[in-house]
């Protein structure tokens, strides 16, 4: 990549139009010029429709922009979603000019099973001739944009205005009535300011920090993800919205109860990748805006519920009641980054998820196994809450062994699966209550059932 970014088109040609057959297993499919007799691509929504010549099953080729779209399996991004005329739906993913991968979902799977791999069949499928006649037939051709900036130009919320600007004059280019750009000064001017501001030691709560990346942690350790499905995605975000609280900042709250819950303190301190980004200015600007900030929360043994903490993190948010980092402390400091996305269409494009886009097929990969060597963690304790598409985040955490040794990741996910259930339906149970012993949690682990039969708990299992 070129400094300090670049915007890169991509087109994917796919010759889709043909019959193909699946390995080792009987049946075919083709994939046909939707008919007019169903309303063609005006009717269904797509220019193709898929048909299984043994079951009868039909169906359109969706693209993540439909309305009609249902996010994949995690593991198996694609850009072809077909819902089936029996109420099955598909994932079709193209793996080679004469390949085709199929994830085949039943029916009759809940949401809540949607990942299972009972629910989930992995087909590979490939041409059932193979001449070259499918390329006589008008492709399908996708667009895909790439925007990426250096780190040391922008932050991570620069891609939303260059997206905007870019997507605006698009618009206009295609006749389209769009609002006019409102007027942007030189925003390094603003951060010059800031750097000023921290050099002459001024109270400003826009002053820049000077990271002390020098003041490094060196030390092994290892990490767990934490997954929150559409389902228990959408259960948090409408117990957050009867509270007056975001989504990620009910999930960051979550996590501040679980740390407490984990090193059984009254304070829990981090450090925190703030936006700082005031008024339109700075929103549509692009540089270096966003900030570490120190942020120190009282979650009380005796007194401290999951719904006064969830209140008492926005609030200080809010408020911007933190402090400016201290860079001398970064190797001691635990450090949270929340990661949100925008999943606003705009002129026919929609952003998507990493998930969507790396990796590859992993469905049909043997499970992987964790290596008994542990890697280097950059801090004691780092904290990641992700957002990978409109209702589906993720929780990464990673801790230094030295410092935060297995039992610990057990308690603060336990501590967290009980924050989640608290919060939605319990939200003045306390915060500090008797854990089960770390045998009872590492059965929880094994079996994957996370239920304590002596404390009757029952929290939303991880990934």
């Amino acid at each position: 990549m070129t400094p300090p970014g670049q915007i890169i088109g991509y087109e994917v040609v796919c010759h889709l139009q043909d019959v193909w057959a699946y390995h080792r297993f009987p049946g075919r499919f083709a994939i046909v010029k939707t008919p007019e007799e169903v309303g063609g691509a005006t009717g269904t929504g797509s220019a193709l429709t898929y048909v299984d010549t043994a079951s009868g099953e039909w169906g359109p080729l969706l693209n993540p922009a439909s309305s009609r779209w249902q996010h994949p399996p995690y593991g198996f991004p694609t850009a072809f979603f077909v819902p089936l005329s029996s109420g099955a739906c598909i994932w079709m993913r193209v793996e080679g000019s004469d390949e085709l991968r199929i994830c085949y979902r039943n029916a009759d799977a809940s949401a809540s099973q949607s990942d299972l791999a009972s629910s989930n069949h992995h087909l590979i499928a490939f041409r059932a001739a193979p001449r070259r006649e499918h390329e006589k037939r008008e492709p399908t051709v996708l667009s895909f944009l790439s925007i990426g900036m250096w780190h040391a130009f922008a932050d991570g919320n620069c891609h939303l205005p260059l997206a905007q600007d870019l997507f605006t004059f698009y618009e206009a280019a295609r006749g389209v009535p769009v609002p006019s750009a409102a007027p942007i000064g030189n925003p390094m001017e603003e951060l010059e300011r800031r750097l000023f501001d921290t050099f002459h030691c001024r109270p400003s709560p826009l002053r820049k920090s000077v990271r002390g990346s020098i003041w490094q942690y060196r030390g092994l350790g290892y990490g767990h993800t934490l997954g929150l499905a559409p389902g228990a995605t959408n259960a948090v975000a409408r117990c957050a919205a009867k509270f007056r609280v975001p989504l990620d900042v009910a999930l960051l709250s979550m996590a501040v109860c679980a740390l407490a819950v984990a090193d059984d303190t009254e304070v829990v301190e981090f450090t925190l990748y703030a936006p700082m980004r005031d008024g339109l200015l700075d929103a549509m600007s692009v540089g270096l805006f966003s900030d570490w900030r120190d942020l120190m929360l009282s979650v009380d043994r005796d007194l401290a519920t999951t719904l006064g903490t969830t209140m008492q993190v926005s609030h200080k948010i809010q408020h911007r009641q933190w402090s400016v980092y201290n860079a001398l402390k970064k190797s001691e400091c635990m450090v949270v980054n929340v990661q949100p996305l925008d999943f606003t269409k705009r002129a026919g494009f929609v952003n998507l998820g990493e998930h969507m886009w790396r990796h590859g097929d992993q469905l049909g990969a043997p499970p992987q196994q964790r290596d008994k060597k542990m890697e280097w963690v950059p801090q004691p304790a780092t904290l990641v809450i992700e957002e990978q598409d409109a209702d589906t985040w993720w929780v990464l955490v990673s801790a230094g062994h030295t410092e935060r040794p297995t039992p610990w990741m057990r308690r603060f996910i336990f501590g967290f699966h009980e924050a989640l259930r608290t919060f939605c339906l319990d939200p003045m149970a306390l915060v500090h209550r008797p854990l089960p012993s770390d045998g009872e949690l590492l059965r929880l682990f094994d079996s994957n059932k996370w239920m304590s039969d002596t404390q009757g708990r029952v929290v939303i299992g991880d990934v």
